[in-house]
């Protein structure tokens, strides 16, 4: 289903699902709505958002030592068992992605932990993925949406120069 309805969904990223379906309920142009999708992956980008925003929420359904494979939600039962937490089982887990990357336990943090800094490239898949299920009904995917993007990103930074023949602007 739709991420703004799932409760694993961080509620950046929800809002931000929320607003694109406003605008292509307004407008019904899937470049709008990228135009909009612009706006928040810039905010992830210049680290303008809170980490409590980008908390995802999973239930954990077993003890760590009955997971198989290395995940978020594994790495985030590993932290609260650092922190003295017995049985996570059966609980809800909350954690920001801090490095996708890695496979242990640093690839998040908890609530209760200091969070500096967030995984971009995580996020702004995530939101991207938001995008694609508002426009999927009009047959845009992850390409298109990926493509107008960057058509946007390409014509705003060619606003900065000062001459097109020239270099840039510093």
């Amino acid at each position: 289903g739709i991420e703004c309805r799932q409760r694993s969904t961080p509620a950046f990223v929800a809002d931000c699902q929320q607003a694109l379906i406003e605008v292509f309920d307004e407008t019904r142009d899937p470049k709008a709505v990228c135009a909009e999708l612009t706006r928040w992956i810039s905010r992830l980008e210049a680290e303008a958002v809170e980490a409590v925003s980008l908390e995802i929420t999973k239930r954990a359904s077993k003890q760590l030592e009955e997971y198989t494979q290395s995940t978020q939600t594994t790495a985030a039962i590993q932290r609260y068992t650092d922190t003295g937490q017995e049985s996570v089982a059966g609980r809800d887990i909350s954690y920001v992605v801090v490095d996708d990357s890695k496979s242990g336990r640093e690839r998040v943090r908890l609530p209760s932990e200091e969070c500096s800094s967030y995984d971009v490239e995580f996020y702004q898949d995530r939101l991207i993925s938001a995008a694609e299920s508002v426009l999927s009904p009009v047959g845009w995917r992850r390409k298109e949406i990926r493509h107008t993007l960057s058509d946007q990103q390409n014509q705003s930074l060619r606003s900065y120069r000062t001459d097109p023949a020239t270099q840039w602007v510093h």
